[in-house]
C-alpha cells in the first residue's frame, strides 16, 4: 500500500533514509512504550496500533511515508509553529479514502507517531496533545499543502488564484453527471495539467506536474469540498 510517499519525498527533495529496519530506536518518547527489545519499526507499528492504525501485514509503506515525513520537517519553509500542521494537511489530503487516513485527527496521530519513533528530537514541534490540535482554517490548510509539494505559493494573489482554482474544479468534480467519479477525476486532473502552462501565475503553471496536478485535485475535494471525499479514487 503506497501511502503519500512520493508527495512527501517531494517536499524532502531525497529519498527516504536507508536505516536498517532493525536499528534500535533512541530518544522515543515515553508515550510508545513498552519498547524493550523491540525495533524502531516494530515500535511505530505499535504505536500505530495504538491509535487506530492497521498496518499489518505490510507496515513498509508506513515506515517508508514515517521516515520521509521526518525528512521533510526540518527543511518546509514554514514557521516552526506551522510545520506540523502544515505536514497534517498534506497527509489528509494525500491519504483521503486510505484506511487510517480518513479524517483530520488521524492524519495528526499519524505525523505524531512518525515524530516520535524516527525523529524524536523534532517533538518540540508537536501539539502538546496527540489529535487534539484544531485544524487550522480550509484556506490556510489548502495553501500549505501546496507549500510542502514545492508550488511557488509566494504573495497573496498566488493563493487567492491558487484557492480560486481549487474552488471551480470543485464544483466541476461535483457536476460528473454520468461520468464514474474516478474516471472523471482523473479527467480533471488531467485537465489542471494541460491548462497549467497558459496561466500566467507561476503557482498554477506549478500543477503542469500530473503527480502535483493530482494532489491540488485532492486538496481542493478534501478542503473546499468535503461533502465529495468518498468519491475521490484510492491514491
Amino acid at each position: 500500500m503506497a501511502i503519500l510517499t512520493s508527495a512527501v519525498l517531494l517536499v524532502a527533495s531525497c529519498s527516504a533514509p536507508t536505516q536498517p529496519a532493525d536499528t534500535p530506536a533512541t530518544g522515543v518518547s515515553a508515550t510508545s512504550s513498552p519498547t524493550l527489545g523491540l525495533s524502531q519499526d516494530q515500535q511505530f507499528q505499535q504505536m500505530l496500533a495504538r491509535l487506530g492504525f492497521d498496518a499489518s501485514p505490510n507496515v513498509a509503506p508506513y515506515v517508508q511515508t514515517a521516515r520521509s515525513v521526518c525528512d521533510a520537517l526540518p527543511s518546509a519553509l514554514l514557521a516552526d509553529q506551522l510545520k506540523v500542521p502544515a505536514m497534517t494537511s498534506m497527509i489528509y489530503a494525500q491519504g483521503v479514502n486510505r484506511h487510517g487516513f480518513d479524517n483530520h485527527p488521524a492524519a495528526a496521530n499519524f505525523v505524531r507517531a512518525a515524530v516520535t519513533i524516527y525523529c524524536s528530537a523534532l517533538t518540540y514541534l508537536l501539539p502538546t496533545a496527540a489529535g487534539q490540535a484544531s485544524p487550522l482554517p480550509a484556506d490556510s490548510q489548502f495553501t500549505y499543502a501546496m507549500h510542502l509539494m514545492a508550488v511557488p505559493v509566494t504573495t497573496d494573489r498566488d493563493q487567492d488564484w491558487l484557492r480560486s482554482h481549487a474552488r471551480t474544479y470543485c464544483d466541476f468534480f461535483r457536476n460528473h453527471g454520468d461520468v464514474p467519479p474516478q474516471q472523471w477525476f482523473d479527467q480533471l486532473v488531467q485537465f489542471v495539467s494541460d491548462d497549467a502552462p497558459a496561466s500566467p501565475i507561476a503557482a498554477i503553471r506549478a500543477l503542469e506536474d500530473i503527480t502535483t496536478a493530482d494532489t491540488f485535485m485532492r486538496a481542493a475535494v478534501v478542503f473546499f469540498c468535503p461533502d465529495l471525499i468518498a468519491l475521490v479514487p484510492t491514491p
